[in-house]
């Protein structure tokens, strides 16, 4: 007995000793992390209907640096304009009749999202003629297209009044689009269903609700931050909401005269799913709150990233902010000051930013 009790204690110690030479894992500092790419050389293509009309881009997606998209506005045609990169030249996508397309007008696109090169969607508004003696003459209904590698075809969705804005998603079996609360499209693989918001009051003259964007948190679940504006008395209220099984729960809030919790002009997303929100700072969404990363000169209003360690920040006034891991500065782009950027997708190695100056785009590649 008194031996078999010799060996368990010595083999108690030697456990403990192994144990204690274990070395304990160490978090990540600044000197381990390697920054991303900042030294791009730029190219600038001017997209532009030599017969005159504004091109204004919005929205870029690609599946590869050859092969980009890009939607905006087209007030030449009064339809939406769809724009194509293979890797050399800019060229307009065919989407109408006449043109070889199958989408009858007219139409507009505000956002772009896939997922390979042979499934992609974008999303908008489709205008229609009222026929009223008094404004308004025309008005939007949600309008969704697909593309599946040979021809881009309008989605049968139920219909609703308003544009779509944003298109964001999981996978190919959990797609978002929304727009205003009461319109809010969920792809569930199967069928598109409408899905809006409920907020206090809703069916009162009193307040009016806007959200900024639907974007998918880590989990699967939808998120989306929303303004409610009480129009008797001018104040705000922000809302950020997330979707629980089948229902939105407002998880915070603050009003016009609070000290900010998030960005209320943007929400965006990097590769990896982490979160974030753009206005008069820029905030990462940690758990079910908001944590301030940086800020900005002047407010931003549109985020993207491959990662947290490569983070891209388009503000008012032509500025864009990269932050490579290390630090946030501001990217020196050939570029001046009298254009908005408002589009931005890319790579580790490439990215491409679109920009206005309320006539024409340009399309900065930087690589």
């Amino acid at each position: 007995m008194m031996g078999q009790k010799f060996v368990s204690i010595y083999l108690l110690i030697i456990i403990f000793l192994n144990l204690s030479c274990i070395e304990k894992p160490t978090e990540q500092t600044k000197e381990d992390i390697k920054p991303s790419k900042r030294d791009y050389t730029w190219t600038v293509d001017t997209l532009f209907y030599v017969l005159g009309g504004q091109v204004l881009l919005g929205s870029i997606w690609g599946s590869s640096p050859s092969n980009v998209y890009a939607v905006g506005h087209d007030a030449h045609g009064g339809i939406a304009t769809m724009w194509h990169y293979d890797g050399k030249k800019w060229a307009t996508v065919k989407l109408i009749p006449p043109y070889g397309g199958n989408i009858p007008g007219p139409f507009d696109l505000k956002s772009i999202y896939g997922f390979d090169s042979t499934n992609i969607y974008a999303a908008g508004s489709r205008i229609y003629q009222t026929f009223s003696t008094t404004p308004p003459y025309f008005l939007d209904s949600s309008f969704i297209i697909h593309f599946d590698g040979k021809v881009w075809n309008e989605i049968n969705i139920k219909r609703s009044k308003g544009e779509l804005t944003k298109i964001n998603a999981s996978s190919s079996l959990n797609i978002w689009c929304s727009g205003n609360p009461d319109y809010i499209y969920n792809f569930n693989g199967i069928e598109w269903k409408l899905d809006s918001i409920p907020f206090y009051n809703k069916d009162s003259i009193a307040y009016t609700m806007n959200n900024s964007a639907i974007l998918i948190s880590s989990n699967g679940n939808p998120i989306t931050i929303s303004q409610i504006h009480n129009n008797n008395n001018g104040s705000f209220e922000y809302k950020f909401y997330k979707k629980y099984n089948s229902h939105w729960q407002a998880i915070d809030s603050f009003t016009n005269t609070d000290v900010p919790k998030w960005g209320i002009n943007t929400l965006g997303k990097d590769d990896d799913g982490n979160i974030y929100s753009g206005g008069d700072a820029i905030y990462q969404l940690r758990g079910d709150s908001w944590s301030q990363l940086f800020y900005p000169q002047y407010p931003i209003v549109k985020l993207w990233g491959t990662s947290k360690t490569n983070i891209f920040a388009l503000s008012i006034l032509g500025f864009v902010y990269h932050f490579n891991g290390i630090d946030w500065a501001e990217l020196v782009i050939p570029s001046n000051k009298n254009i908005d950027f408002h589009g931005v997708w890319g790579t580790n190695n490439e990215i491409f930013l679109s920009a206005s100056d309320g006539n024409k785009t340009y399309m900065f590649h930087g690589k």
